[in-house]
C-alpha cells in the first residue's frame, strides 16, 4: 500500500475521529475485535486494507526508538516510495498506552518495560495480524540490554533465552494455575541475522549467545543502585557466575515473553541487543550521549539489512 493510500484511508480519518476511522459497521458482529490498548477497533478500520501486507513486527521498549526505527526503515528501505518530509504517524496515540508505526510492510512498535506491559501490546499485535488476514509474519524484539561481563556496545544476537532459573521457559498465573509455556526462538532467522552481521557489519563487535529475562529491573540483579537491596555482594557475585557457567551474556525484561508466546502460536521470532552496560562491574564508566546514541542504532541496522535482504529474495531459507 503506498504512503498516499494509507494517509487516505486511516490517518486522515483517525484524525478527524478521534482514533476511530469510519467505516459501516458490520453485519456479523462476531467478527468484531476492540484493540483496547492500541484502540482499534475493527468495525471502524478495514484491518486487512491497512494491514494485510505486513511482513515484519519489529518491537523496541520506548515509543522514542520504535519511531527512530520506523523513520530510518523509511529511509533506507522505502526511500523511493515515501514522502521523507512527512512525520511518520503513531497510528496508536490515541490509546494513550503505546505507539505504533506502519512503513511499507513493516510494523514498528514500542513496549514498554517488563512482561506485563510487554504481554499486552504482544497480544493486540498478533490479533490485530489475525483480524488483517497476514501470513507467515516475522517478530524481532530490539534494544538494549544488560551485558555479563563483555564491553558495552557489542552486539548480541540471542540464540537461546532462559529465565532467572535458567529454563527455557516463560511462567505466568493464569486462573490460579501456574502455566508454562517453552521459549524458543526460530534458529533459522538466528543463522540469517548472524550472517548479516558477519557480512555487513565486520567491524562491529558481535557475540551470540543465551539471554536471560528477569522480571525485575534493580532486585533480579541486586543492583548497588537500588532504593534497598535484598541479597548482599557475595550471593550477588555468585549468581553472576552461575550466569557465566550457563553461557548468558546478557538480560533483559521482555524477551522470553516474546519468544515463549511466539512459539506457541506458531510465529517465527527473534532478538538482537546491544550491550548498554556490563552488569558485573559496580562502577558505571561514563561514555558520550553521542556514543550511546551510536550503539543504540547497531541493532536497528541489522534488522533493516535484513528486511531489505528478505524482500529482495536474496535470503536463503
Amino acid at each position: 500500500m503506498s504512503n498516499k493510500s494509507l494517509k487516505t484511508d486511516a490517518i486522515k480519518q483517525i484524525e478527524q475521529n478521534g482514533g476511530l476511522i469510519n467505516k459501516p459497521h458490520r453485519k456479523d458482529s462476531n467478527d468484531e475485535i476492540f484493540l483496547f490498548h492500541l484502540r482499534i477497533h475493527s468495525k471502524n478500520i478495514d484491518l486487512p486494507r491497512i494491514f494485510g501486507d505486513v511482513k515484519f513486527v519489529c518491537m523496541c521498549g520506548t515509543a522514542h526508538r520504535a519511531k527512530k526505527f520506523a523513520e530510518i526503515i523509511r529511509q533506507e528501505v522505502y526511500s523511493t516510495s515515501f514522502n521523507k518530509s512527512k512525520e511518520v504517524f503513531d497510528l496508536a496515540q490515541f490509546g494513550h498506552r503505546y505507539s505504533m508505526f506502519k512503513v511499507g510492510n513493516v510494523l514498528c512498535v514500542n513496549h514498554g518495560m517488563g512482561f506485563a506491559s510487554f504481554n499486552i501490546v504482544l497480544h493486540e499485535v498478533i490479533k490485530l495480524l489475525q483480524c488483517a488476514g497476514v501470513k507467515d509474519p516475522e517478530f524481532f524484539r530490539i534494544g538494549t540490554c544488560g551485558g555479563i561481563g563483555i564491553p558495552e556496545g557489542t552486539v548480541l544476537i540471542s540464540e537461546k533465552i532462559v529465565n532467572d532459573f535458567f529454563e527455557e521457559q516463560y511462567e505466568m498465573n493464569v486462573l490460579g494455575k501456574r502455566i508454562k509455556l517453552a521459549a524458543k526462538w526460530d534458529q533459522n532467522l538466528i543463522k540469517n541475522l548472524k550472517n548479516i552481521c558477519e557480512t555487513k557489519f565486520p567491524n562491529t563487535q558481535m557475540l551470540r549467545g543465551t539471554t536471560m529475562s528477569v522480571e525485575h529491573f534493580y532486585e533480579s540483579v541486586a543492583s548497588t543502585e537500588a532504593s534497598f537491596c535484598l541479597n548482599n555482594d557475595t550471593e550477588r557475585d555468585k549468581y553472576f557466575d552461575l550466569m557465566k557457567k550457563h553461557g548468558v551474556l546478557s538480560l533483559d525484561m521482555e524477551a522470553i515473553a516474546m519468544a515463549a508466546i511466539t512459539y506457541y502460536m506458531g510465529i517465527k521470532s527473534a532478538s538482537v541487543f546491544v550491550n548498554s552496560n556490563n552488569l558485573c562491574s559496580t562502577e558505571l564508566p561514563e561514555f558520550p550521549d553521542e556514543v550511546r546514541a551510536e550503539w543504540e542504532i547497531r541493532p536497528f541496522k541489522v534488522i533493516v539489512e535484513y528486511i531489505k535482504s528478505k524482500l529482495q529474495n536474496t535470503i536463503i531459507e
